[in-house]
């Protein structure tokens, strides 16, 4: 690594992204001057920086001889290798900004849809607040270990974090041609991964609707390539993936039983996705899925009047609209 950054430039930006005024009313010391980047590198050979940013924490405790709390936060990037504009007339390729699974862009970066607005609190405190919409505060499935202490919590989000470096708290952000957007749609917007899934699941609800049967060879496959994507690509918290195996392996044993409501193809699948998604976006699936078999179930019955006959619908078409409903809303 070797000093190719401009620290002033880097303390500069982070003040303007952070708030001058939020600085100055917060616990860093000295507020926004109190900011130090002059540890930031970049190597020339691969791009890649090194941002550090050194500030000191005042304890807001009312008593004296507590010295400030020396605080550091490093992150990695790779230098821009983008779009430029290619003429002073070129209106058609302004930047707008995206994030993975957003349905949206925006034309500011500070967009507060793009702007998390970490802001801290107390444990002890968690109970009564609420977020914009009203809703609770749950526990980060990632970070959250301890019952006491401070936390983090954005206004928009239904989790409390312990760790400011919690993936929950980051939102990965890509800058892209407003052209490039537009002409993709909510496409663009969804990982490979999660357009993949949604295709084999389509194909397999097609299959289990028509000769209401999945081959186990096809499943096998399907799990092959969920590990061998898990493995691959390093993106997967593996306890959680376990636990949401555990809980398809369940399922899959559920099947010998006398009053078996699913078949083995149906556990087979549920055993997959819970390796995906792991045991919290199973269960969100799952809830979905059932709920909506349930509501088709009840029609069918009150219409039909088949109160003493049993009804029998393919799993996979409720486990597709499951998984792409929490695609949509951002919860998977």
């Amino acid at each position: 690594m070797t000093q190719m950054l401009m620290p002033s430039r880097i303390e500069n930006d982070l003040v303007y992204a952070v708030g001058e005024e939020r600085l100055g009313r917060s616990i860093v010391r000295g507020g926004s001057s109190g900011i130090d980047c002059s540890r930031s590198k970049m190597s020339a050979r691969t791009g890649i920086g090194k941002l550090t940013a050194e500030y000191q924490v005042v304890i807001p405790v009312p008593l004296f001889g507590i010295a400030p709390v020396k605080c550091s936060e490093t992150m990695k990037i790779k230098a821009w290798s983008g779009y430029e504009r290619e003429g002073w007339m070129d209106t058609g390729n302004d930047t707008v900004y995206v994030t993975e699974t957003g349905l949206v862009y925006h034309k500011d970066y500070h967009c507060s849809h793009l702007d998390l607005s970490i802001r801290m609190t107390h444990l002890e405190l968690v109970e009564g607040l609420r977020n914009e919409n009203g809703g609770k505060y749950y526990p980060c499935e990632h970070c959250v270990k301890r019952k006491r202490g401070n936390i983090y919590i954005t206004n928009s989000g239904d989790r409390y974090h312990s760790s400011l470096s919690c993936s929950g708290l980051k939102r990965t952000i890509y800058a892209i041609p407003i052209s490039e957007a537009a002409g993709k749609g909510p496409v663009q917007m969804w990982t490979i991964s999660k357009v993949l899934a949604m295709a084999v699941l389509t194909g397999l609800s097609v299959m289990d609707y028509r000769i209401r049967k999945v081959p186990r060879d096809v499943l096998l496959l399907c799990m092959a390539g969920v590990i061998i994507y898990q493995v691959l690509t390093g993106n997967v918290d593996w306890k959680l993936s376990v636990a949401g195996g555990l809980s398809g392996i369940l399922f899959y044993g559920s099947v010998k039983l006398p009053m078996k409501r699913l078949g083995m193809g149906d556990s087979l699948a549920i055993l997959i996705l819970g390796i995906y998604l792991g045991i919290w976006g199973l269960l969100e699936v799952l809830m979905t899925a059932f709920f909506i078999l349930g509501i088709i179930g009840l029609i069918c019955v009150v219409i039909k009047k088949r109160k003493k006959k049993g009804l029998a619908f393919p799993f996979y078409p409720f486990l597709t609209v499951g998984y792409l409903l929490g695609v949509c809303i951002g919860g998977i």
